[in-house]
């Protein structure tokens, strides 16, 4: 877990400074999770340098107004505070400026992954919802009244 803040934390100053490449110290989680970024356009992609300290580069995406496509990542289940979702409720789950990371029997997966795996079972998945990638892809403006028109 240490790990993976500290490559939040590296993408989050990365992203803050306008870089366009980070450098981490990786694992196999890391790795999972980077791969999902990179399928989901978040990031441009990522090459493992070394292999014997485990040192990743993590090449950041941003728009042309150099905006980032990343608002900010976080991770939500701790060792003493777990949070868990049923498959039922991935059903109604529609995600529209946050990306949530669900670690279930299948892996790592977002919502929309789990809900094609959960598309042909008869009793759906859920899991503990381990991160949440918030989004910069709408004008803050808009995403603010989103979030009042979900606290209402």
């Amino acid at each position: 877990m240490k790990k993976l803040q500290n490559v939040f934390a590296a993408i989050k100053t990365g992203v803050i400074s306008q870089a366009t490449c980070v450098t981490v110290v990786g694992s196999k989680r890391v790795i999972d999770l980077l791969s999902i970024f990179e399928a989901e356009g978040l990031i441009r992609g990522f090459q493992i340098i070394d292999i014997t300290t485990n040192k990743i580069s993590i090449y950041l995406k941003y728009k042309q107004d150099m905006t980032s496509l990343l608002s900010s990542i976080k991770a939500v289940s701790v060792n003493r505070e777990k949070m868990y979702i049923k498959g039922k409720q991935i059903k109604k789950v529609k995600p529209r400026i946050n990306m949530y990371f669900i670690e279930s029997k299948f892996g790592l997966k977002t919502i929309p992954q789990l809900k094609l795996r959960n598309k042909h079972l008869r009793n759906p998945l859920g899991g503990e919802i381990k991160y949440i990638v918030e989004l910069n892809k709408v004008n803050p403006k808009l995403q603010e009244l989103l979030k009042k028109k979900n606290e209402i």
